[in-house]
């Protein structure tokens, strides 16, 4: 059979050597796009060490860096009427003595006769000792134990000596059950006493218990007479008052439950206290050496807690920083995750970076720009967030990034990175937006450090967000032209010869291969150093894909398969519906109903986990000791006048609590001012919160004293006579007679009254809050009878700052934030759906997602304390993305007419990236845990469990919502292009509005017959072509 051989023609002989010539001819070249994306790479991280020195270095007049000694700083209420009329009697008792007409200042607090340094303090370090048995504490065995591990723990550290009361261990023995039973069996030391002598001891506080309970006992009395300074009750046995050993053992040294009878004898706890002067290095190295990890024991004795003074707060200043190494550590792993995902080492580096960037900015913009000299330790904890957002968001423009290069296999870098920034701005923007609009909803608190943390976390997720689609982009430009060696344009003829491959990955790694897209580190060129350098390090990746293949496919098939079928096959939908509608109305229950949020119910706050040995004194032991218990006194109350009730300080501040301001109106001296002052008192007799107690005629009704005092006068007394009469009410804060504050023309300025009540402090919200509402009720009442000069009193009650103030703030604030989270995010969610149902199936979404996270961190035991506040008003920002993901996937899909498609449409386009951005946030939270600090630890278990439950009501909850009842075609649709028609500036003419609707429905009609192509070809390729890249004319057409 014959073969026809054609002879190569000339042209096509040339063209092979111009093909020939042009590989030989392919290396990189340095463009001008190459130029621009090295100086902008550049610059922006010059641009941000510039910012770092400027807020860092002293000698650029930047300002001091933050200090965490004191952590609880900046958790007063600001704002708030209460916080006004605290701070304003505080700014008052501030005011120098001397302008009191030279009065010496009294004192509440007790003075002891002891000058010397070893007399009693609470300050003292605090050892609490308990039996490793049942027995009691109190035998002379176990005093001994104690005696020895005291001894071990405190006595035999170096440094020891110097830090003593006193100067030496001798001078100011410790105060413990052993030193005292030495004392009273004449033993020399506390290794010498007998079972005889606690015998002896227990009979003398066995009889000496009764005038302990009435309260005769207490540390001003004395069996010597003559003592000075003291007030001596001769009616009480001296062996009850001798060296007020009775008193110091039954209130400092025993438990509660000791001695609440005579029969009650067995001694549970003791507490041995060390007149050791406050020194954090002795401190330190005691808690390193002895009390770290394992407490202590000795003998049949061990020790259960101690407390050594602020070295808590002092040891938290040290860790806080220390502990940062566990978001490190998460970030190392999310560094990983990345590499597989981005199958680039060097891009999920510069993503750590854009983290790194995001904190150095943010941080100028609040302390330089902003000028807030506060940073609580609070803002630490932004880095947390910072990690998973900035992981999320390097998934997200990547994601797109390939699916673009998939979509456009021949287009130069510039244009896919124009085309990239489209879609992946605006979904970046999105949850940005809606997070950081959930942290700055916390502005809204009247609590300063929330105040602060809300304004740092937010200008981070939002600088985190404009370094992501600045600096990021540019990297991956140089990356994709330098490491992967893809062309910047292609010409016409390797655009023509091109084969387009289908081995794509999708989001699993692996990219486009084609011959722009080698993975060599030649592309028949010659490559510079730094190329060789950068593919040296991207190399382990290369491996990547291969390995992936399995992922890759498991991938395939749970997001096209397996989900959708638990949703959609069987009428499953019904069955989430309905478990998840009664999973959320359950832990609705438990928030509300029982066990309930509650509020903190503890003065002292917790900064380590439950789990240190720091925390176990505050946490309970102390308050096992009777003077750390509730006092027996009633709560005080101010009444005020002449100063106006305001706070005009800096609330972003808490040095700066602002100064006084006078109000001018103010006249006590009036004949209609004192009537009405009888009248006061009168009034305040009547009331339920009213006790003998309130000074009689000498406090509120000291004007009935100058009644019976001035017999010669007429009452209404002249003002004159008044006037010249009050110089001697001049006083401090404390005086029974009424305190007056003059000017230099001896006009008065301010009065101020105080009187006792019968109620008694405690951490409970609602008595308090009963308690500050019959306060306001009566005030309301009296001084609305109040001539002009006494008009604008009033009262507060100093004990209300301790815990009702911060409990208030945190009820109301708390709620107020997440409300406005809410509606900030249904907003948004509108916006980017244009559907209200979509929207509002979301927001019940949300709902169900806050419920159960917050529900179960309830049951975890939880309270509403500063962190949880914040924790509840972030929880609406996190929650939103994945939800939002699926809503604008199910309102883009193409398949407008069926539910079921669309529903497989945005498991398949979106569920791989939402289940990505879920994981790597998870691990984040998980590796919190084993932080020290609480404030890791607890975002730990927030972090997890969202994202836990958002994952699960997202994909779960909200799509079948939408297979259920979700909108069909246009139905719920809004338009942005007919609102503007008709509304505002942009209206145009009808014709025109026409002409321009008929044209953009045949573009839309068009695309979507496109797009169902695409679709299906994509489906039978698996490509996993993204949802915006596929609806582009869609979303033009309707936005």
């Amino acid at each position: 059979m014959a073969t026809d051989v054609t002879e190569p023609s000339t042209s096509t002989i040339t063209e092979q050597f111009e093909m020939k010539a042009e590989q030989l001819d392919s290396k990189m070249r340095c463009t001008k796009e190459d130029l621009i994306s090295l100086a902008l790479a550049v610059f922006i991280p010059i641009l941000i060490t510039v910012f770092a020195l400027f807020s860092l270095l002293p000698s650029l007049k930047a300002p001091p860096l933050p200090s965490f000694e004191d952590p609880i700083k900046g958790f007063e209420p600001r704002g708030t009427e209460l916080s006004n009329r605290l701070i304003t009697l505080k700014n008052l008792n501030n005011v120098s003595l001397s302008k009191f007409n030279g009065s010496q200042a009294k004192t509440r607090n007790v003075r002891s006769v002891n000058t010397n340094n070893c007399r009693m303090r609470k300050s003292y370090v605090h050892l609490v000792f308990q039996s490793t048995s049942t027995s009691s504490l109190l035998t002379a065995k176990n005093l001994k134990a104690m005696c020895v591990l005291e001894k071990k723990v405190m006595k035999s550290t170096s440094g020891f000596d110097f830090s003593y009361y006193g100067g030496c261990p001798e001078c100011c023995p410790s105060l413990s059950l052993g030193n005292l039973v030495a004392k009273v069996g004449n033993k020399g030391a506390c290794e010498n006493i007998t079972d005889f002598d606690v015998q002896m001891g227990l009979k003398i506080l066995q009889n000496c218990s009764v005038y302990y309970a009435k309260g005769l006992l207490n540390a001003t009395v004395s069996c010597y007479p003559d003592s000075s300074g003291y007030n001596s009750r001769p009616s009480i046995p001296c062996q009850c008052i001798k060296d007020k050993a009775v008193f110091y053992t039954l209130n400092y040294l025993t438990d509660s439950d000791f001695l609440k009878t005579l029969s009650d004898t067995n001694l549970k706890y003791s507490l041995v206290m060390s007149p050791i002067v406050r020194n954090y290095d002795l401190f330190y190295h005691i808690y390193e050496t002895h009390l770290k990890d394992t407490l202590p024991e000795y003998n049949g004795v061990k020790v259960v807690a101690f407390h050594f003074e602020n070295f808590k707060f002092d040891l938290f200043n040290n860790l806080l920083i220390e502990n940062t190494k566990y978001p490190a550590i998460a970030m190392v792993f999310v560094l990983i995750i990345m590499c597989s995902f981005l199958n680039s080492i060097i891009l999920s580096i510069c993503t750590l970076f854009c983290i790194i960037f995001a904190l150095v900015f943010s941080y100028f913009l609040y302390n330089i720009v902003f000028g807030v000299s506060f940073f609580p330790f609070l803002n630490v904890i932004t880095l947390v967030f910072l990690v998973g957002i900035g992981a999320d968001d390097a998934f997200v423009y990547y994601d797109i990034w390939r699916q673009t290069k998939l979509a456009h296999p021949d287009a130069d870098v510039v244009t896919l990175t124009f085309k990239t920034l489209r879609y992946a701005a605006l979904s970046m923007f999105v949850t940005s937006f809606t997070t950081s609009a959930a942290f700055f909803a916390s502005v809204t608190s009247h609590i300063t450090s929330i105040k602060c943390f809300g304004i740092f976390a937010g200008l981070s997720i939002l600088t985190n967000y404009l370094i992501m689609v600045t600096w990021f982009p540019v990297v991956v430009i140089l990356h994709e032209r330098w490491v992967r060696k893809r062309p910047v344009k292609p010409s016409p003829r390797q655009i023509q010869e091109k084969p387009v491959s289908n081995n794509i990955n999708g989001r699993d790694g692996g990219d486009v291969q084609d011959k722009g897209d080698s993975s060599e580190p030649n592309n028949g060129g010659r490559s510079s150093l730094a190329c060789l350098v950068c593919w040296a390090i991207d190399f382990p990746c290369h491996f990547i894909p291969g390995h992936n293949t399995f992922f890759s496919k498991m991938n395939q098939k749970l997001f096209d398969h397996w989900l959708p079928n638990a949703v959609l096959k069987k009428r499953l939908h019904f069955l989430w519906i309905f478990l998840f509608f009664g999973l959320t109305i359950g832990f609705l229950c438990v928030i509300f109903v029982k066990p309930g949020l509650n509020l903190p119910t503890s003065k002292d706050f917790q900064v380590f986990a439950a789990s240190s040995n720091v925390e176990k004194y505050d946490l309970g032991i102390k308050y096992k000791f009777r003077f750390n218990q509730v006092r027996s006194w009633g709560l005080p109350v101010h009444l005020v006048w002449g100063l106006k009730e305001v706070d005009n300080g800096d609330y972003l501040n808490p040095n700066n609590k602002g100064t006084l301001e006078y109000n001018p109106s103010f006249d006590p001296f009036s004949k209609e001012s004192q009537k009405w002052m009888l009248s006061l008192c009168k009034s305040l007799q009547k009331q339920r919160f009213y006790t003998t107690k309130s000074f009689g005629e000498s406090g509120v009704c000291a004007i009935k004293t100058f009644i019976k005092n001035c017999r010669n006068y007429t009452f209404p007394f002249p003002r004159e006579i008044f006037q010249n009469a009050c110089f001697k009410w001049a006083g401090n804060q404390w005086s029974e007679y009424p305190r007056l504050l003059y000017d230099k023309n001896k006009k008065a300025l301010v009065m101020t009254m105080w009187f006792e009540t019968n109620v008694q402090w405690t951490a409970a919200y609602d008595k308090m809050d009963d308690f500050w509402k019959s306060l306001k009720t009566w005030e309301s009442e009296i001084f609305a009878t109040a001539p002009s000069g006494m008009k604008n009193g009033w009262l507060v009650s100093y004990d209300l700052e301790q815990m009702y103030n911060l409990q208030d703030s945190l009820k109301q604030g708390t709620f107020s934030s997440m409300g406005i989270s809410v509606a900030i995010a249904f907003c948004v969610m509108l916006l980017t759906t244009l559907n209200i149902f979509i929207s509002i199936y979301a927001i019940v979404t949300i709902i169900g997602i806050i419920a159960i996270s917050v529900g179960c961190l309830v049951l975890l035991g939880w309270q509403l304390n500063i962190l949880e506040s914040i924790v509840m008003a972030v929880a609406v920002g996190l929650s939103i993305d994945f939800t939002m993901h699926y809503g604008v996937a199910y309102r883009l899909s193409p398949h407008k007419e069926n539910r079921e498609l669309r529903v497989r449409y945005s498991f398949s386009h979106i569920g791989s990236a939402i289940s990505m951005a879920a994981l790597t946030t998870f691990i984040t939270g998980l590796l919190m845990m084993p932080a020290i600090v609480l404030v890791y630890n607890q975002l730990g278990q927030f972090l997890m469990l969202l994202m836990v439950f958002s994952w699960l009501y997202a994909t779960f909850a909200f799509l079948s919502l939408c297979a259920v009842i979700g909108p069909v075609g246009n139905f719920g649709q809004l338009s942005l292009t007919k609102f503007c028609s008709n509304f505002g500036p942009c209206r145009v003419k009808p014709a025109s509005v026409q002409d321009e609707q008929n044209t953009v429905e045949s573009k839309d009609v068009h695309s979507v017959q496109t797009k169902e192509q695409i679709k299906e070809t994509d489906v039978e390729s698996k490509d996993g072509l993204d949802v915006k890249l596929g609806d582009e004319n869609e979303r033009e057409t309707h936005l």
